[in-house]
C-alpha cells in the first residue's frame, strides 16, 4: 500500500486509571464496510465501553456540508466488556452508500463513547469524531 493511500479503518481508544479516557484520533470509514474500535483498558479494572450506532451525528448538521444522521447500522452488539490491562473491540457497520447519495463526498460525524467501570459505575462520556467518505 502507497502511504496517504488510504486512511485506517479502526479508532483506538484509551482508558487509564480511574476511567480517564483519551481522546483518540479521527476516524475514517467508507459505505458498506466496518469501523473497528479498538479498546485498550491501561486500569487494573475492567471497564463496560459502548458506542450507540444510533447517536452518531453530524458535526455540521443544518448545513449543506451534513450528512443523514445514523450512519452506522442499528446492533445490540455496540459494547464490550474489557478486562483491566486488556485489549478489546467493538465493530460497527456502516450503511451502504444509498444512504450517503444526497450526502458531500466527506461527512464528519461526533459519535459517543462511553465507559464504566466494570460494576457499570463512574461512567465517563467521550465525543470524538468520524470521517465518512463515500
Amino acid at each position: 500500500m502507497k502511504p496517504g493511500a488510504a486512511n485506517p479503518k479502526s479508532v483506538v481508544i484509551m482508558i487509564g486509571a480511574g476511567n480517564e479516557i483519551v481522546e483518540p484520533p479521527k476516524g475514517y470509514g467508507r459505505p458498506g464496510a466496518h469501523i473497528v474500535f479498538v479498546i485498550h483498558n491501561e486500569d487494573d479494572r475492567p471497564h463496560r465501553v459502548r458506542i450507540p450506532p444510533n447517536e452518531f451525528q453530524p458535526k455540521a448538521a443544518g448545513t449543506d456540508e451534513a450528512g443523514p444522521h445514523e450512519p452506522c447500522e442499528a446492533r445490540d452488539d455496540h459494547w464490550a466488556r474489557v478486562e483491566g490491562n486488556d485489549v478489546g473491540t467493538i465493530t460497527l457497520k456502516v450503511k451502504h452508500a444509498p444512504h450517503f447519495a444526497q450526502a458531500p463526498t466527506s461527512v464528519t460525524y461526533k459519535y459517543t463513547v462511553y465507559s464504566a467501570d466494570g460494576d457499570g459505575k463512574h461512567e465517563r462520556v467521550l465525543d470524538p469524531e468520524i470521517e465518512i467518505n463515500n
